[in-house]
């Protein structure tokens, strides 16, 4: 989204009313705007740029709705593209900043902060399947302290580096068994697997067992 954006707003906006045609007041005031490629403004100008409350719609058909500053997106606003995908929220000098929600054309949908255009701090990104993360972004993938919530049944709870499982957290599998302790790229390596049947637990160390599970020697 970032490259089309600066694309969008590098070939629409910056230059102001360079070219092609306008209807009302294009400089100061309210106006219709056509660039020669087909993109319009429709809105409020000011020195030749927009500024205001308006409308843009661009000839490959995405269309942004909401508050311009010096010819660029800031503040609140909708952006809707051809293929469905809709972002609603915060921008800041041409860049998704702030609360946003965006829904994408395939079903998913993340509600949260954004800055630089992408998902960091707080949010919530819910799939299609059902599946459910709820933490810390940075730059658009899961990183620092969150809770993910599968489709196919249990739970992790812990820390993510590079939107793996990275640190110190707690697994909980869609039979019930859980892992406690460290995981690296995404893998339990150090800690206690504990049965759910209360029956036994086992150590883990570099990501192998270091006994026969306590489950395999139940009582008879």
């Amino acid at each position: 989204m970032k490259k089309l954006l600066t694309l969008l707003l590098s070939m629409a906006l910056a230059g102001g009313i360079s070219a092609q045609t306008c209807t009302g007041n294009c400089f100061n005031g309210n106006g219709i705007y056509t660039w020669k490629n087909g993109d319009k403004f429709e809105g409020t100008f000011q020195n030749g740029k927009p500024h205001g409350q308006g409308t843009l719609t661009t000839a490959a058909g995405d269309t942004f709705t909401g508050s311009f500053k010096n010819g660029k997106f800031d503040g609140e606003g909708v952006y809707t593209w051809k293929s469905g995908s809709k972002f609603q929220g915060s921008f800041k000098d041409g860049q998704k900043s702030g609360f946003g929600v965006y829904t994408y054309a395939n079903g998913d949908r993340f509600e949260g902060n954004f800055e630089n255009n992408m998902f960091n701090g707080q949010g919530t990104f819910t799939w299609k399947s059902g599946a459910v993360f709820t933490g810390n972004f940075r730059n658009g993938v899961r990183e620092g302290q969150g809770k993910m919530v599968y489709n196919i049944g249990g739970t992790y709870i812990g820390e993510w580096k590079n939107g793996m499982r990275h640190g110190q957290g707690r697994q909980i599998t869609g039979n019930g068994n859980e892992q406690v302790g460290e995981f690296i790229n995404d893998k339990f390596m150090n800690g206690v697997f504990i049965y759910k049947d209360g029956s036994g637990k086992v150590e883990y160390v570099d990501g192998k067992p270091t006994s026969v599970p306590t489950a395999n020697n139940k009582k008879k």
